[in-house]
C-alpha cells in the first residue's frame, strides 16, 4: 500500500467512526428524548386526570393497559438504545481492526461481516417497532380511558373547570 493509499484509507476510517459515533450521539438520543418525555408525560397527566374525575373511574382496565403500553416502550426503548450502543461500539472496533492490518476491507465501509453486529441490528429493528407499537397503544388505550370517563361523568363543561379535586373520587353518590 502506498502512503497516498494509506493517508486516504486512514482519513476514510477517520471519518466512518465519526459517523458512527455521532450516529449515537445525535439520531438515537433525540428519539429516546422524545419517547421519554412522551411516555412519561403521559404517565403524569393520566395519575392527574384521575384527580379529577367526580366519581370512580370506569374501564379502569384501559388505564391500566395503557401505562403498560406506556412502561413496554419505556422499557424497550432502553434496551434499543443499549443495543444501538454495543453496536456501534464494535462496528468501531471493526474499523480499528482493519486500521491495524494495513487496510484490507472487506467491505464498503456500510455492511459488516460480524454475524454479532448483524444479530444486534434485527433486535435493534425490531424492539424499534415494539416501542412505537406500544407508545401508540398505550396512548390510543389513554384516550379511550379518558373518553370514557369524561362523558360518564355527565357535567357540563364550566362542572369541569370549576371541579376541587379534595372530593373522594371512590364513593359514589346515588
Amino acid at each position: 500500500m502506498t502512503p497516498e493509499q494509506y493517508n486516504k484509507t486512514d482519513e476514510l476510517s477517520i471519518r466512518n467512526i465519526e459517523f458512527h459515533s455521532d450516529n449515537i450521539n445525535t439520531t438515537v438520543k433525540n428519539i429516546n428524548n422524545i419517547i421519554f418525555v412522551l411516555a412519561a408525560g403521559t404517565f403524569a397527566v393520566s395519575i392527574s386526570f384521575i384527580g379529577y374525575l367526580k366519581t370512580a373511574p370506569k374501564d379502569p382496565c384501559l388505564l391500566i393497559l395503557a401505562w403498560g403500553f406506556l412502561l413496554g416502550a419505556i422499557c424497550g426503548n432502553v434496551s434499543v438504545h443499549y443495543l444501538s450502543s454495543k453496536s456501534s461500539g464494535r462496528y468501531i472496533k471493526e474499523i480499528n481492526d482493519y486500521r491495524a492490518n494495513n487496510f484490507t476491507p472487506h467491505w464498503n465501509m456500510t455492511e459488516t461481516k460480524d454475524e454479532t453486529i448483524k444479530l444486534i441490528r434485527k433486535w435493534t429493528n425490531g424492539l424499534t417497532i415494539f416501542v412505537f407499537l406500544c407508545l401508540f397503544l398505550g396512548l390510543v388505550f389513554l384516550m379511550a380511558f379518558g373518553g370514557i370517563n369524561l362523558v360518564s361523568q355527565g357535567s357540563s363543561q364550566q362542572d369541569i373547570v370549576n371541579y376541587t379535586p379534595t372530593q373522594d373520587i371512590f364513593t359514589t353518590t346515588s
